[in-house]
């Protein structure tokens, strides 16, 4: 009996053990606390590396999470940025930010999501728009692409990029699909292997989280502000 009660007790901490570490690996997402909401960049080209810049200070003081987002329907193309209502507000009138609706959570149909990261991770990223070969799409086609950030100290940032295609047509899907996944060629950037499945990763992308933990190592990124700017392709 007492080798029994032994081993249930050795199950049972493992088992805290490993709930605990499911939990404390989890990801970071925005602070609750903080008013945090989606805005249209009606004027793209004053994100400025300068203000790029700004905005990284601005948010390195509260350690917030924000992301800019590209997004792709058809011929038309659009960019976004989520983050602390507060610390945007300053930027509003130079960047032409229209709080909208969080897309991410309306719309609906078939959908493709993965991570993206550097194939060797200390290899900086260049100048070249990867952005500017994505295939063309379709009127009820979308290609999103979104670069999660975290400032740290030197200019630099913490960040995942996470993309997503939706379309209505199944054939199309999967050959964009693989076409999509070639863009980050120029730039040594490729798919993540895939320990998630398309949901999970578009609810990462809903909630703009960042790997903790024992999974930080999956795509997350140090990044400079010109490589964040490069990869944005404004």
């Amino acid at each position: 009996m007492l080798i029994w009660a032994i081993l249930f007790l050795v199950v049972m901490g493992v088992s805290f053990v490993l709930a605990f570490r499911s939990m404390s690996d989890y990801r970071e997402v925005p602070a609750p606390s903080v008013p945090f909401s989606v805005f249209l960049v009606g004027n793209p080209q004053a994100l400025t590396l300068g203000n790029l810049q700004k905005l990284g200070e601005a948010f390195i003081k509260g350690k917030f999470i924000f992301s800019f987002e590209r997004l792709f329907k058809g011929p038309k193309r659009a960019l976004v940025v989520f983050g602390p209502v507060d610390v945007l507000q300053p930027f509003s009138q130079s960047l032409g930010l229209t709080e909208i609706e969080d897309y991410s959570r309306t719309v609906t149909g078939k959908m493709r999501a993965w991570e993206v990261g550097k194939k060797s991770p200390n290899a900086p990223i260049g100048s070249i728009d990867i952005l500017s070969y994505i295939p063309s799409l379709q009127e009820d086609e979308e290609f999103w692409w979104q670069v999660v950030l975290k400032p740290k100290a030197n200019q630099q940032f913490t960040a995942i990029i996470r993309a997503v295609f939706r379309g209505s047509d199944e054939g199309r899907l999967v050959k964009l699909q693989e076409e999509l996944f070639d863009i980050g060629k120029p730039q040594d950037i490729s798919v993540l292997p895939q320990a998630y499945s398309s949901e999970q990763i578009i609810k990462f992308y809903q909630d703009r989280s960042l790997p903790l933990g024992s999974l930080s190592h999956m795509g997350q990124l140090t990044l400079s502000a010109e490589e964040v700017y490069s990869l944005l392709g404004i």
